[in-house]
Protein backbone atom coordinates (compact mmCIF):
# COMPACT_ATOMS: atom_id res chain seq x y z
CA UNK A 1 0.00 0.00 0.00
CA UNK A 2 1.45 3.27 -0.80
CA UNK A 3 -0.69 5.96 0.30
CA UNK A 4 -0.17 9.58 -0.60
CA UNK A 5 -1.49 12.62 0.11
CA UNK A 6 -4.17 14.05 -2.45
CA UNK A 7 -2.25 16.16 -4.84
CA UNK A 8 -4.82 18.73 -4.57
CA UNK A 9 -3.42 19.43 -0.91
CA UNK A 10 -0.02 19.76 -1.83
CA UNK A 11 -1.29 22.07 -4.45
CA UNK A 12 -2.86 24.17 -1.39
CA UNK A 13 -0.01 24.00 0.68
CA UNK A 14 2.00 25.40 -2.60
CA UNK A 15 0.27 28.23 -3.31
CA UNK A 16 -0.67 29.14 0.00
CA UNK A 17 3.36 29.41 0.31
CA UNK A 18 3.12 31.47 -3.01
CA UNK A 19 0.52 33.74 -2.48
CA UNK A 20 2.10 34.87 0.89
CA UNK A 21 5.51 34.74 -0.34
CA UNK A 22 6.48 32.81 1.84
CA UNK A 23 10.02 31.23 1.30
CA UNK A 24 13.52 30.17 2.98
CA UNK A 25 16.09 33.05 2.53
CA UNK A 26 19.50 32.32 1.17
CA UNK A 27 21.56 30.34 4.19
CA UNK A 28 24.04 33.29 5.64
CA UNK A 29 27.79 32.42 4.60
CA UNK A 30 28.24 32.46 8.63
CA UNK A 31 25.44 32.36 10.54
CA UNK A 32 27.62 32.66 13.93
CA UNK A 33 28.61 30.09 16.22
CA UNK A 34 25.77 29.02 18.32
CA UNK A 35 25.97 27.88 21.78
CA UNK A 36 28.17 24.72 22.45
CA UNK A 37 26.18 21.96 23.55
CA UNK A 38 28.59 20.25 26.53
CA UNK A 39 26.86 16.98 26.64
CA UNK A 40 27.60 16.63 23.11
CA UNK A 41 31.57 17.90 23.54
CA UNK A 42 31.66 15.34 26.71
CA UNK A 43 30.27 12.74 24.19
CA UNK A 44 32.90 12.92 22.11
CA UNK A 45 35.53 13.52 24.21
CA UNK A 46 35.17 9.25 25.48
CA UNK A 47 34.07 8.12 22.19
CA UNK A 48 35.62 10.10 19.49
CA UNK A 49 37.63 12.86 20.37
CA UNK A 50 39.11 13.32 17.01
CA UNK A 51 35.39 15.02 15.74
CA UNK A 52 36.02 17.84 17.82
CA UNK A 53 39.37 18.64 15.88
CA UNK A 54 36.94 19.84 13.06
CA UNK A 55 33.42 20.12 14.14
CA UNK A 56 31.74 22.05 17.26
CA UNK A 57 28.49 20.64 18.43
CA UNK A 58 26.04 23.48 18.61
CA UNK A 59 22.90 23.06 21.36
CA UNK A 60 19.34 23.16 20.17
CA UNK A 61 15.99 22.99 21.96
CA UNK A 62 15.23 19.05 22.18
CA UNK A 63 11.28 19.57 21.52
CA UNK A 64 11.07 17.35 18.94
CA UNK A 65 11.84 19.75 16.84
CA UNK A 66 15.53 19.41 17.20
CA UNK A 67 16.43 17.91 13.45
CA UNK A 68 14.75 21.78 12.29
CA UNK A 69 15.90 23.81 14.56
CA UNK A 70 19.50 22.23 14.45
CA UNK A 71 19.34 22.74 10.30
CA UNK A 72 17.56 26.19 10.64
CA UNK A 73 20.80 27.10 13.39
CA UNK A 74 23.13 26.14 11.21
CA UNK A 75 21.51 28.09 7.62
CA UNK A 76 20.63 31.24 10.06
CA UNK A 77 21.83 31.30 13.09
CA UNK A 78 18.57 30.97 14.84
CA UNK A 79 16.16 27.98 15.97
CA UNK A 80 13.34 29.72 14.43
CA UNK A 81 12.74 28.36 10.40
CA UNK A 82 9.83 26.32 11.52
CA UNK A 83 9.13 26.58 7.58
CA UNK A 84 12.13 23.72 7.14
CA UNK A 85 9.32 21.34 8.58
CA UNK A 86 6.97 22.32 5.85
CA UNK A 87 8.87 22.08 3.32
CA UNK A 88 10.15 18.62 4.44
CA UNK A 89 6.87 17.29 4.80
CA UNK A 90 5.99 18.58 0.83
CA UNK A 91 8.89 17.03 -0.42
CA UNK A 92 8.09 13.72 1.00
CA UNK A 93 4.37 13.87 -0.21
CA UNK A 94 5.55 15.86 -3.70
CA UNK A 95 8.08 12.76 -4.18
CA UNK A 96 6.58 9.44 -2.51
CA UNK A 97 8.90 7.07 -4.91
CA UNK A 98 11.75 8.66 -3.47
CA UNK A 99 10.33 7.70 0.21
CA UNK A 100 8.35 5.00 0.07
CA UNK A 101 9.80 1.51 -0.47
CA UNK A 102 6.38 0.12 -1.12
CA UNK A 103 5.78 2.53 -3.93
CA UNK A 104 5.77 0.48 -7.52
CA UNK A 105 8.15 3.14 -8.42
CA UNK A 106 10.44 3.60 -5.52
CA UNK A 107 14.37 4.73 -6.08
CA UNK A 108 16.32 3.51 -3.30
CA UNK A 109 18.58 6.49 -3.16
CA UNK A 110 19.48 5.58 -0.04
CA UNK A 111 20.67 1.69 -1.07
CA UNK A 112 21.34 0.94 2.59
CA UNK A 113 20.66 -1.99 4.15
CA UNK A 114 21.59 -1.16 8.11
CA UNK A 115 18.94 1.61 8.33
CA UNK A 116 15.59 0.64 9.16
CA UNK A 117 13.66 2.51 6.60
CA UNK A 118 10.08 4.33 8.30
CA UNK A 119 6.41 3.03 6.64
CA UNK A 120 5.76 6.11 4.48
CA UNK A 121 2.75 7.50 6.07
CA UNK A 122 4.68 7.27 9.15
CA UNK A 123 7.12 9.22 7.61
CA UNK A 124 4.73 11.63 6.00
CA UNK A 125 2.64 12.36 9.61
CA UNK A 126 6.19 12.87 11.25
CA UNK A 127 7.46 15.25 9.01
CA UNK A 128 4.33 17.04 8.96
CA UNK A 129 3.97 17.38 12.65
CA UNK A 130 5.54 19.46 15.35
CA UNK A 131 7.57 17.80 18.16
CA UNK A 132 7.43 14.02 16.28
CA UNK A 133 10.30 12.14 15.97
CA UNK A 134 12.72 12.64 12.85
CA UNK A 135 14.40 9.69 11.00
CA UNK A 136 17.46 9.80 8.62
CA UNK A 137 14.71 9.46 5.59
CA UNK A 138 13.79 13.17 7.15
CA UNK A 139 17.70 14.08 7.16
CA UNK A 140 17.30 13.10 3.32
CA UNK A 141 14.18 14.87 2.64
CA UNK A 142 14.83 17.93 4.42
CA UNK A 143 18.47 17.85 1.94
CA UNK A 144 16.54 17.85 -0.77
CA UNK A 145 13.92 20.29 0.31
CA UNK A 146 16.41 23.13 1.00
CA UNK A 147 18.88 21.83 -1.93
CA UNK A 148 21.50 21.63 0.47
CA UNK A 149 23.84 18.68 1.78
CA UNK A 150 23.71 17.48 5.12
CA UNK A 151 26.05 15.78 7.46
CA UNK A 152 24.61 13.53 9.97
CA UNK A 153 27.15 11.96 12.75
CA UNK A 154 26.60 9.49 15.33
CA UNK A 155 29.58 8.15 17.53
CA UNK A 156 30.44 4.49 18.01
CA UNK A 157 29.50 3.05 20.95
CA UNK A 158 32.93 2.65 22.52
CA UNK A 159 36.00 4.91 23.07
CA UNK A 160 37.89 5.39 19.56
CA UNK A 161 40.85 4.14 21.27
CA UNK A 162 39.21 0.41 20.99
CA UNK A 163 38.46 0.74 17.26
CA UNK A 164 42.14 0.77 16.64
CA UNK A 165 43.22 -1.81 19.31
CA UNK A 166 43.86 -5.42 17.81
CA UNK A 167 41.75 -7.91 19.16
CA UNK A 168 43.48 -10.81 21.60
CA UNK A 169 42.17 -13.70 23.37
CA UNK A 170 42.09 -17.02 24.46
CA UNK A 171 39.58 -19.83 25.37
CA UNK A 172 39.70 -23.33 26.39
CA UNK A 173 37.08 -26.05 24.77
CA UNK A 174 35.01 -27.93 26.74
CA UNK A 175 36.25 -31.37 27.25
CA UNK A 176 39.23 -30.38 25.77
CA UNK A 177 43.36 -30.13 27.23
CA UNK A 178 43.96 -27.59 24.19
CA UNK A 179 43.64 -23.91 24.45
CA UNK A 180 43.35 -21.68 21.22
CA UNK A 181 44.47 -17.80 21.21
CA UNK A 182 44.35 -15.46 18.71
CA UNK A 183 47.55 -13.01 18.61
CA UNK A 184 47.76 -9.43 18.90
CA UNK A 185 49.35 -8.46 15.70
Amino acid sequence: MHNTLPSVEIQRERLLLKTYKTCLRTPMENPGPGKVDQTSVDILQNFHPAMLWDYRPVEVLGDGNCLYRALSQAMYGTQHHHLIRLLTALEIAEFPAHYNIEHPNHVDHIKDSRLVLAKYNDLLLEAATSGSYSCMQHIFAASSAVGLCFESYCPPMVPSEYLSLPYTGEWLDEGSEHQREWPSQ
